[in-house]
């Protein structure tokens, strides 16, 4: 649930509503920014912030946000959104320490067995729409050495809409070192230098 604050009355908080730290994953170098990381969690929910860990030499491959979600709404799962020069991108969400949730209706707080749906003779086949793959198999300490996230940049269109499970590709993170900038190689070749040569320092 989320935190009290000083002066909140603990009966009168909601129950409905709960604080989740979410990873944004798949996302092209250059939109890790401040602006789409809150127009992200809009989408997830309400944006609380931005984990500070994303903007420091520590990056990993995904950008870290803290969201309050509604527990009487199915989990998001994937995301399209649109670059500036119009090409869309995805990205999916791994949700960490996430309790139990229905693989059928992406509701948390119950399992498949105790889901409305399937108790009311809705039938179930093929693949469920919802899965593990929602939890974050990585913590929030586990970080790469790399410098990409900023604090303002290119931004994407708002023009942002969710896609069904069923017609989404398999979507994997891209790697190498394709379309980074000048400044971005010239980092990465100095710290290879410094590893392959040790008179280096």
């Amino acid at each position: 649930m989320s935190r009290l604050k000083e002066g909140d009355i603990p009966m009168s908080v909601p129950l409905n509503k709960a604080d989740f730290w979410v990873q944004v994953h798949d996302i092209p170098v250059g939109y890790f920014t401040t602006e789409n990381a809150e127009r992200i969690g809009n989408f997830l929910g309400i944006f609380i912030k931005v984990d500070d860990n994303n903007f420091s030499e520590n990056w990993e491959s995904f950008m870290r946000i803290r969201v309050c979600i509604d527990l009487g709404k199915p989990l998001k799962r994937k995301l399209v959104l649109q670059k500036e020069e119009g090409v869309t991108f995805r990205v999916r969400f791994c949700y960490e320490k996430l309790p139990s949730f229905c693989f059928l209706c992406g509701i948390i707080g119950h399992a498949e067995s105790h889901c409305p749906h399937k108790q009311r003779g809705y039938e179930v086949t093929g693949e469920r729409p919802f899965g593990p793959w929602l939890r974050a198999t990585k913590g929030a300490k586990q970080w790469k050495e790399n410098k990409w996230l900023v604090p303002a940049g290119k931004g994407i269109s708002s023009d942002n809409k969710a896609t069904s499970a069923n017609k989404e590709d398999d979507m994997r993170p891209s790697t190498g070192e394709g379309g980074l900038s000048p400044h971005e190689r010239g980092y990465i070749e100095q710290k290879r230098r410094r590893v392959e040569d040790p008179a280096v320092h």
